[in-house]
């Protein structure tokens, strides 16, 4: 029988690492020559490009392609994770306007630097940042290029129904790297609460 081999485009459910969909491929296959091509959060939906076999080597070609990433964020709470799954560790009045955050949102446009989030599946020295951070060790990664062509239309700032935080729809295109926090820079703080990656 020949070894499985190609392309597999795999809809990740939340709460799932993408080492364990690969698992998952690695043993309905019966195969352990299985890659991804992009780790995502696990909090994280949506497509994950696994290679299978000597697809494995296309992998690395995919990696920094244009991608879409959907999501929307809560203004006013920070949390120990900056995302949905941490816990609160802030809380402030918002007032930002939705063309105070659209202004902030465009000025990420472009080329830039950013440092990880020690909540990250970035690797340091082998070791993923999360899994340190669980454990309650301080691992810093180096600051990394990104690039953001656009932040979408889909738009939305509304009340939320318990308190003062507003809640932010957005869509934003990055070609490499991802956006974790637009709000920082904009003297407000934001918890990510959902992303879907297409």
């Amino acid at each position: 029988m020949t070894d499985p081999e190609g392309l597999l485009l795999v809809d990740k459910p939340g709460g799932m690492t993408s080492h364990d969909v690969v698992d998952v491929v690695r043993r309905t296959l019966g195969t352990r020559k299985v890659g991804h091509a992009g780790t995502l959060d696990p909090m994280a939906t949506g497509l994950l490009v696994l290679g299978v076999g000597r697809a494995t080597r296309l992998l690395r070609f995919l990696g920094d392609l244009p991608k879409t990433y959907e999501g929307s964020a809560r203004l006013g709470v920070e949390t120990t994770t900056l995302d949905a799954d941490g816990d609160t560790t802030a809380e402030r009045p918002v007032s930002s306007t939705e063309d105070d955050v659209r202004s902030a949102m465009t000025a990420l446009i472009g080329e830039s630097l950013q440092t990880p989030p020690a909540y990250s599946a970035v690797k340091v020295g082998g070791r993923k940042l999360y899994e340190a951070a669980r454990k309650g060790e301080a691992l810093e990664a180096a600051p990394r290029p990104i690039r953001v062509d656009a932040f979408d239309g889909g738009w939305a700032v509304f009340e939320a129904e318990s308190d003062a935080a507003r809640q932010a729809v957005l869509s934003e295109a990055v070609a490499r790297g991802e956006v974790v926090s637009f709000s920082r820079e904009h003297t407000t703080l934001a918890q990510i609460f959902r992303e879907v990656v297409r």
